[in-house]
């Protein structure tokens, strides 16, 4: 039984998080537009003055769970002493338990997505190895190699976990753009609290890779995760 089964069948009651979060940022949808998007976005409150800020969305007309933002900042990579833990005795991912609970309250039954959508990916670790993945298999779909990434992975446990088996990937870079990938991690180094830090995991990364941070990467691209019921 998938985590998503048995947290889902709990009462409201049970169903509230660990951490203080935010009820989602959802107005009621006036009948004009049905079709829009429904949004759930959560700032999280953890221990010790932690926050983040997650925001996710529901397309009815195509189904699509939209992963739209996901900011966990300093909050705990994992949440503990939650009812129905993913793995006994350490918990469930933060960011699997907050796309789950979205969910939940976005009106997502277990099974029922036909697609996700990782938005606008700005991830430093999959952009560097993507790239790095076309350069060594040309001609191979993006939407397959995306597949190996950081971002991929992050989207699979919730996917799994919801009652979805995933059939194909597609990358889609229509909204995206070229550009040293230097200037991004430049501009997430001048936010971070410890600069000198977070330049040293970021050329870790382009080392793992063979980049350098004056290569010009596709960044901002969608990843569509087309999935099927578990049966």
């Amino acid at each position: 039984m998938s985590f998503f089964r048995k947290w889902f069948g709990r009462s409201g009651a049970d169903a509230k998080p660990p951490v203080v979060a935010a009820p989602p940022a959802t107005a009621p949808v006036p009948a004009q537009a049905a079709q829009e998007p429904r949004v759930a976005s959560t700032i999280v409150q953890g221990p010790g003055g932690t926050s983040g800020f997650f925001e996710r969305a529901f397309d009815l007309g195509s189904g699509t769970v939209e992963l739209r933002y996901a900011f966990r900042e300093d909050l705990p990579a994992w949440m503990d002493g939650v009812s129905v833990p993913l793995v006994p005795g350490k918990g469930i991912p933060t960011h699997t338990y907050v796309t789950l609970r979205a969910m939940k309250q976005l009106g997502i039954g277990l099974g029922e997505a036909r697609a996700f959508k990782l938005c606008a990916i700005h991830e430093v670790e999959s952009i560097v190895h993507l790239d790095w993945l076309a350069a060594r298999h040309p001609g191979k779909p993006l939407g397959e190699l995306a597949m190996e990434t950081h971002s991929f992975k992050y989207a699979e446990t919730p996917i799994t976990q919801s009652g979805h088996r995933v059939v194909a990937a597609r990358v889609d870079a229509a909204r995206a753009e070229r550009r040293p990938i230097g200037d991004l991690m430049i501009h997430y180094e001048r936010m971070a609290g410890d600069p000198a830090i977070l330049r040293g995991k970021h050329d870790a990364v382009l080392l793992r890779y063979e980049r350098a941070r004056t290569d010009t990467m596709l960044i901002g691209y969608d990843l569509l995760i087309e999935v099927k019921p578990w049966k």
